[in-house]
């Protein structure tokens, strides 16, 4: 069947008022994704970010469709995320045992709730999002990071995702390795009609920023108009405050004076304020990716199990960081 109406994502890209809420590359908390999507459904948000796994993929769709069937009038794309090599957002916590000493320093270090003492230390790993935090804390180097393991066959991954209803792709360019980039792209864009949302995450990971900008000439003159470039600022940071949101949207002036033809949306350190932001420096972003400060402002991080907070005055915190991306 032809498309004859606008989708919501396109309409808001157009109308510069696209929101994202990120659940992470390497999440795996079936639970709480279930949750964001169906609180953001509520709150009008334009996509669910997920990582390229079935399971987070059913349970987004869940969410959204317990909205729906609550009276929700949105209906956003789920987003799955692909990684060209390197990238930060597909890592999670590794722990060295005999290293180990359970002392529990680590505990406090962490926002997302991996760590459990009971007695000996033990990692919910299904929790981690990749961010670093505890990593200087420990006093052992017991702890370190790891690739997730489960993303090898993304030519399958893909079909199983679109099966269970993924219709976004997100290709996430990591360090900037051209070739890693290109050969995700050429098996997207065997499949492109079937992903009528695609999105590249590029940001200044050590490489620098013309090299970042060169990529980004290059990614656009490969799959042409219509994609999303998301500029990440400070990756998997969330915090409060202007000092967080400022170099995502300094990089996204960057890319903007490159006057491509692609919609430009910021992700990264994003929070309450980058919306305002954009707007004093007159810079029109197209949209908004909030994942962590998302979390922290429904108030996640303070209790990591969602039946324990109240639905609808979550859904009230959520539509506030939705409205905040509004021109």
């Amino acid at each position: 069947m032809l498309q004859t109406q606008p989708l919501p994502f396109e309409t808001a890209l157009a109308e510069h008022r696209f929101f994202k809420v990120i659940c992470g590359a390497s999440y795996r908390n079936y639970d709480v994704i279930r949750w964001l999507a169906e609180v953001f459904t509520h709150a009008g948000a334009h996509a669910i970010d997920v990582g390229l796994d079935v399971g987070s993929v059913e349970a987004a769709v869940a969410g959204i469709r317990t909205a729906q069937a609550a009276g929700a009038g949105g209906d956003p794309a789920v987003m799955v995320s692909l990684d060209a090599g390197g990238d930060v957002h597909f890592f999670r916590i590794r722990l060295d045992r005999p290293e180990c000493t359970d002392c529990g320093i680590c505990l406090p270090s962490c926002r997302f709730g991996v760590f459990d003492l009971t007695p000996e230390l033990q990692l919910e790993d299904q929790n981690c999002t990749g961010c670093r935090d505890c990593l200087p804390v420990c006093p052992t180097d017991a702890l370190s990071l790891q690739a997730w393991g489960d993303a090898q066959d993304y030519a399958g991954l893909l079909e199983a995702c679109w099966a269970a209803g993924a219709r976004a792709i997100e290709l996430h360019t990591g360090s900037g390795d051209e070739a890693g980039v290109q050969a995700l792209w050429r098996l997207v864009a065997d499949q492109r009609a079937r992903w009528p949302l695609i999105s590249f995450s590029v940001g200044d990971y050590g490489q620098g920023t013309e090299a970042v900008l060169a990529l980004i000439r290059r990614i656009v003159g490969w799959a042409g108009s219509g994609i999303i470039i998301q500029v990440d600022g400070k990756p998997i940071s969330g915090r409060t405050g202007v000092e967080s949101t400022l170099p995502a949207l300094e990089l996204a002036a960057r890319v903007m004076a490159l006057d491509v033809s692609a919609f430009v949306q910021v992700a990264g350190g994003t929070n309450d304020l980058t919306g305002s932001l954009a707007r004093e420096r007159s810079l029109p972003i197209h949209g908004v990716g909030m994942g962590s400060f998302a979390r922290a402002h429904l108030g996640l991080q303070a209790v990591h199990d969602p039946s324990q907070l109240d639905r609808w005055q979550s859904i009230q915190r959520a539509r506030e960081l939705v409205l905040s991306v509004h021109p």
